[in-house]
């Protein structure tokens, strides 16, 4: 059987049968895409940068400009990166109007562009200045891409339904089953002046009252908020210590906990003032209990990650945290409480909206098209369930003899 024979039988079977049109090549529209390819070029891109940047509207965590500054340190830095820099920037004659923060991956598998951020970043997206159609700019990344003959695929995780990604045609064939994230809509509260435990339900609020008493019988409980600096650094180097002792205790894992690199640039990444965090920390005197990591962007706050003291598992600190950072975000006129993936019964319980977010895998070339299809569908499913069966020392061990080569 030829191979183009092979995919048109397996393109019906997988319900992919828009692949060919996806691999032709087409030729450049009047809006021109350069690729930056080195940190170098990046930082000769930050004003215009942080201008599209302010102008997008559109809430993004993890494309700002300092974010692709420090993962590039990181991450894309010398020949030996895992990562080499692959930012799609579109312009409409000396105009910037969009920016695609990707990266390639290069593997035995094939070459790869996947959003910039890996293995830290919650969401993929693009930055569009404001008043462009988001596709229009899309089709101008999408005619060069097709263009790019060293690359096999692209590879989009976690886009929101909120974003101009979701919708744009190329991407839908291959599209994973969606999933939702837990979100919190917060204007409600804020046109009202209602308190967010106030308006919650019974329980929710019984049990916060009930840990807060239980909290205040041990010292004195407040609540601080740092956007960046170092107090936000030392908290998120001791948020990041809890979260690695629970998973190992309950014997799981995640991408960003086995690579060492991600948690010094989440570290690094927090200390600067000029990032996006926001760090809030439960004290009991003057010691904290319950640290809260997020990223503000355009009046929504992202919360990426929760961890807590061992030693206040069973007194609620980390849901007390969680209710007053809520209560802080109402008072400062956040519009929006973003509980990021992966979904959870405990996000549930706080939010009142979801979103829907989805994984797309678009081939580029066979090769892509058969990586795409037997590894990510079939192959990849399975090593995952097996890695996760192995004892937490394997794991490790495992990770860091791939990480080294």
């Amino acid at each position: 059987m030829a191979i183009s024979d092979f995919q048109d039988a397996l393109a019906k079977r997988t319900g992919y049968a828009g692949w060919r049109e996806s691999l032709a090549r087409q030729g450049t529209g009047t809006l021109s895409v350069d690729w930056i390819t080195s940190i170098t070029s990046l930082m000769e891109l930050e004003a215009d940068w942080l201008e599209i940047q302010s102008d997008s509207g559109h809430p993004i965590y993890f494309q700002s400009f300092s974010w692709a500054k420090t993962w590039s340190n990181y991450f894309a830095d010398g020949p030996d990166a895992p990562y080499q820099l692959a930012i799609a920037t579109i312009r409409d004659d000396h105009e910037l109007v969009g920016i695609l923060p990707l990266a390639l991956k290069k593997s035995s598998l094939g070459n790869i562009l996947v959003g910039l951020g890996e293995p830290i970043a919650q969401y993929d997206d693009i930055l569009v200045r404001h008043g462009w159609n988001p596709h229009v700019v899309l089709d101008a990344f999408w005619r060069s891409l097709k263009q790019r003959v060293d690359i096999d695929g692209l590879m989009l995780r976690r886009i929101r339904q909120t974003s101009p990604l979701y919708t744009y045609r190329y991407l839908q064939p291959w599209a994973a089953e969606r999933t939702e994230v837990p979100i919190l809509d917060l204007n409600g509260y804020i046109s009202s002046g209602a308190d967010f435990l106030a308006e919650a339900s019974s329980g929710l609020r019984k049990e916060v009252r009930r840990k807060e008493k239980k909290l205040a019988e041990l010292g004195t409980i407040k609540q601080s908020f740092f956007r960046g600096g170092p107090e936000a650094q030392l908290l998120t180097r001791k948020a990041l210590s809890w979260k690695q002792d629970w998973l190992l205790a309950n014997n799981m894992t995640s991408r960003m906990f086995m690579d060492q690199n991600a948690l010094n640039m989440l570290i690094e990444y927090t200390g600067r003032t000029n990032s996006n965090t926001l760090v809030s920390a439960l004290y009991k005197d003057d010691t904290p209990i319950a640290i809260e990591l997020s990223f503000a962007c355009n009046k929504h706050l992202g919360s990426f990650l929760g961890a807590y003291d061992p030693a206040f598992s069973t007194n609620g600190a980390g849901l007390v945290q969680m209710q007053r950072t809520i209560q802080w975000s109402i008072e400062n006129s956040f519009s929006l409480y973003d509980l990021l993936p992966p979904d959870a019964s405990y996000k549930r319980r706080v939010s009142n909206q979801t979103v829907d977010i989805v994984d797309f895998a678009c081939p580029l070339s066979e090769r892509g098209w058969l990586t795409f299809y037997w590894w990510n569908r079939l192959l990849k499913p399975r090593l995952k369930q097996t890695f996760y069966r192995l004892p937490e020392s394997w794991r490790y061990r495992l990770v860091n003899a791939l990480n080294a080569g």
